[in-house]
């Protein structure tokens, strides 16, 4: 191409986005109240994403001429990836949550079992010996090309390529029963994010090619010239892991002692109800508002013998009389773990207030790779300002895990 104009610009912009959300939940409940039964709640994920892209901006086998202004030639490539990935599992007895999370830029797509298996190398070198390497990059370059230019002449290529990924993996298992409630919780993370990515600006000529005879020159940038590459590669990763067994063995105090919080506000008086007849074991609140503070708002039951009695302007503190109902536990923890011993010793067996076993493994895997070049070779420049030649590397990798088990 033979071109003359005011200035001249060769662009080419590639932005690619990928913001991508999975989000899995698995419960269940069942089982008896003796801690048998089956309760199974069981997750697996699955979440790939890959990105590629790549921008070239350039001038080959031309002569290109500037008569006022700049010639630009100017390749930028965005390449990113947001990906949040979620899996829980909670069961009343038995609960597994596995989540696989494999997120790349710059390689080509591969199948679960070999991203997996690099994952767990730490090295791509299935990805590698498969030929998969296919960096997001750019490239801005003049190559073969006569240059002459009234104002300066910019050779810029930047990249910039990234992965904000979250990860999270959930396992609960919470089984409860009057006794030999047992549970287990399994949760596993395979976390991998590759960022493969390079940036390249250059002025080059092949072998052979007749340059211009002194004391022309193959760029005459009367402006300054400047070639530049950077490329700005980075992970943002969080990856955190719960696997909890929490069993309860309450020998029923906890279904006993809510049907007693039930009972206490099914009471047939007030200390407002007047003059009444009250039989022996009814149930009478007091007013908020009563007299005596120490027995406002609460709940009594008659032990007398049948009678009538003006009810706002009983004696509540009677102990004869009346006996004060509360919502404390009616059967506390030592009582609880008293009754499942005798229990174990009457059946000849062990171990009825169940076990619990949590299992989990984390890996999370971060890789990123970056190449950048910025040159002139085999090129003869004349310039009216500063030549400068810039790359810039700016590879980043920020990872934040945290794992609980109980």
């Amino acid at each position: 191409v033979t071109l003359t104009a005011g200035s001249v610009t060769v662009q080419a912009v590639e932005n690619a986005v990928i913001r991508a959300t999975t989000d899995a939940t698995s419960q269940s409940s069942g089982g008896d109240v003796f801690g048998g039964g089956t309760s199974l709640a069981f997750n697996a994920v699955v979440a790939t994403n890959v990105l590629l892209g790549q921008a070239e901006a350039y001038a080959t086998d031309s002569r290109l001429t500037t008569t006022a202004g700049d010639l630009v030639i100017d390749a930028s490539n965005t390449a990113q990836i947001d990906a949040t990935t979620r899996s829980a599992s909670t069961s009343g007895a038995t609960s597994a949550s596995f989540l696989l999370a494999f997120n790349t830029v710059g390689w080509e797509a591969q199948n679960v079992l070999f991203n997996t298996v690099d994952a767990l190398l730490g090295d791509p070198l299935i990805s590698g010996a498969l030929g998969n390497s296919n960096p997001a990059g750019v490239e801005a370059y003049l190559f073969n090309t006569q240059v002459t230019a009234a104002g300066a002449v910019t050779i810029m290529g930047v990249s910039e390529s990234q992965i904000n990924a979250l990860v999270s993996n959930d396992a609960t298992s919470a089984p409860a029963a009057f006794f030999g409630a047992a549970g287990m919780s399994a949760s596993g993370v395979l976390s991998s994010n590759m960022v493969n990515s390079a940036a390249r600006a250059y002025i080059d000529y092949a072998p052979g090619y007749a340059h211009p005879a002194a004391p022309a020159v193959d760029v005459n940038a009367a402006g300054g010239l400047s070639v530049t590459a950077a490329d700005r590669a980075g992970i943002d990763a969080q990856t955190t892991l719960y696997a909890e067994v929490s069993p309860t063995n309450d020998a029923g105090a906890g279904i006993l002692n809510q049907l007693a919080s039930t009972l206490l506000d099914e009471y047939q008086y007030t200390s407002n109800s007047g003059t009444q007849e009250v039989a022996f074991g009814a149930k009478l609140r007091v007013a908020d508002d009563y007299a005596d503070a120490d027995v406002a708002g609460k709940v009594y039951q008659f032990m007398g013998t049948d009678r009538t009695l003006d009810l706002g302007a009983e004696d509540y503190a009677d102990f004869e009389l009346w006996k004060e109902l509360n919502q404390t536990n009616l059967i506390t923890e030592s009582t609880t773990f008293t009754a499942l011993s005798t229990i174990g010793m009457a059946t000849g067996k062990e171990g009825l207030v169940g076990d619990s076993q949590s299992y989990y493994g984390l890996i999370d895997r971060n890789d990123v790779r970056s190449e950048v070049e910025a040159y002139l070779h085999d090129t003869t420049v004349a310039s009216g300002g500063d030549v400068v030649v810039t790359a810039v590397e700016a590879a980043s990798i920020r990872a934040l895990e945290d794992s609980y088990v109980v």
